[in-house]
């Protein structure tokens, strides 16, 4: 269950202070809750050593640096 914490200029977030980050809607923050914050990346770049915890913002990152994708 996702309690929101805080709201301002309709923004949502994350109650982990030392995070820090913040989403328009209450989806990404949830999303974010339960799957990055203060989980370790899952995805790894195979030609650098890029990480992150979305696939998608890991392809993004491949076919706009490395110019390609797997």
């Amino acid at each position: 269950m996702v309690i929101c914490i805080g709201q301002f200029e309709d923004r949502f977030y994350c109650p982990n202070l030392q995070c820090g980050r913040n989403y328009k809607n209450k989806c990404s923050l949830t999303y974010h809750i339960n799957n990055e914050c203060g989980v370790n990346p899952k995805f790894k770049c195979i030609f650098c050593s890029k990480t992150s915890s979305r696939s998608s913002n890991l392809k993004r990152h491949m076919i706009s640096v490395h110019k390609r994708i797997h």
